[in-house]
């Protein structure tokens, strides 16, 4: 059974869940970390892609659970394209900022 998801309809959250993913898959250190927690701990990915979109943006069981699912579509250095999703955790100091980052696995 998978929680009930509600769609993120925060601007603030939105807006910091785009950016750290595309500065995340870019593998962008110093850009990402403006927006993480100071006691977050996040490996980069070994391949760098670029966000074309995020397509969902939901909470895991309603805004109080202080994660989102973010599913998005990137593209790397050679064309080829990738639909992921992420659970991203959400804490709140003046501004949302991003505590995790993990990948959740797709059934194949």
């Amino acid at each position: 059974d998978e929680p009930p998801r509600q769609t993120v309809s925060d601007p603030g959250v939105s807006e910091v869940v785009r950016r750290v993913l595309g500065n995340y898959l870019a593998g962008s250190a110093p850009e990402l970390r403006a927006d993480l927690t100071d006691d977050a701990q996040v490996t980069l990915p070994t391949i760098t892609l670029r966000v074309r979109e995020v397509s969902r943006l939901e909470w895991i069981s309603g805004p109080d659970s202080g994660a989102v699912l973010a599913t998005v579509a990137a593209e790397g250095p050679e064309g080829a394209t990738y639909t992921l999703t992420y659970e991203l955790g959400i804490a709140w100091h003046e501004r949302p900022y991003v505590d995790f980052i993990e990948v959740v696995p797709t059934r194949s």
